[in-house]
């Protein structure tokens, strides 16, 4: 079923202020999407876009603030998507749940994942490369 949200409710977003909310302290691979991210929602919403560093606790004190916000899109988080991935992995309890406190909009990055061991046989980086990816290359 479709929701209906009226012409003009539609067309009021955003009737404030947004308030971008950073999960990482300045100056990290985050931090440098802020300023054009920032530039780029004011320009195209026409409002007035406000970035929060919240930084603490792997992102959790960023996605805590948000979560607990009023649900009416004006109030963003910026953090990276393994923090909302692995976070409930690592801790017992949370004063947030990130599957259903929180909703994804966009993506506006992605970045290399990679995957790292140690080399318990002695063959050195290339010998332990080569076997690592015969199984992906087929050899």
């Amino acid at each position: 079923m479709r929701s209906r949200v009226s012409a003009a409710a539609a067309q009021a977003y955003p009737a404030k202020t947004i308030h971008l909310v950073a999960g990482t302290a300045p100056g990290g691979i985050t931090g440098h999407a802020r300023a054009p991210l920032r530039e780029g929602l004011s320009s195209k919403l026409g409002c007035l876009v406000v970035v929060e560093n919240k930084a603490g606790a792997t992102g959790n004190l960023a996605i805590e603030h948000v979560a607990k916000s009023a649900p009416d899109g004006a109030t963003l988080l910026l953090v990276a998507g393994g923090n909302v991935v692995i976070t409930p992995f690592l801790y017992a309890s949370l004063p947030f749940d990130p599957l259903n406190d929180i909703v994804p909009v966009f993506n506006i990055a992605g970045a290399p994942q990679l995957l790292w061991c140690g080399d318990a046989a002695g063959e050195g980086p290339r010998g332990l490369q080569s076997r690592s990816l015969a199984p992906i290359r087929g050899s």
